[in-house]
């Protein structure tokens, strides 16, 4: 009889373990954050439609924030022009965006000239850095 009970109580525990464990699971990506996975600006009156998709930038009273407001300029220049962001989110936290960086673009864009930029500053800000802290003085690869 004791040996019918073991077994009988360690099958409800396999079963209850084996049940929890994909209701946790669940339960846990149902209560997930919502990460911000892409980021969109436009520009100009059709700002929002090319922004289709996208959940918008909003103020407190519902109204697009726009980001170029009170920015100055005339003559239709880019300080007249409506500029409003877009975002996606995601749950998936490893397609998250962890790191942002925003470039003057008013003099055009090569990605050649964004890589020399970036060697630049490896060179000129972030190995002296590491090497100032770490006492080495080696560039680091």
């Amino acid at each position: 009889m004791k040996h019918f009970i073991r077994t009988v109580s360690a099958l409800l525990l396999v079963f209850a373990i084996t049940v929890q464990g994909p209701v946790r699971a669940f339960a846990q990506a149902a209560d997930a954050p919502d990460y911000i996975s892409e980021v969109k600006i436009a520009m100009g009156d059709k700002a929002e439609k090319d922004l289709e998709g996208y959940t918008i930038l909003k103020d407190e009273n519902g109204k697009v924030v726009d980001l170029n407001q009170d920015a100055g300029g005339s003559w239709g220049s880019q300080g007249d022009k409506k500029v409003i962001l877009g975002y996606k989110t995601t749950k998936d936290r490893d397609d998250a965006i962890t790191d942002l960086a925003v470039m003057n673009m008013a003099g055009g864009y090569s990605v050649r000239e964004y890589e020399a930029l970036i060697e630049q500053r490896i060179d000129s800000q972030v190995i002296p850095f590491i090497n100032k802290i770490s006492g080495n003085h080696q560039r680091v690869p």
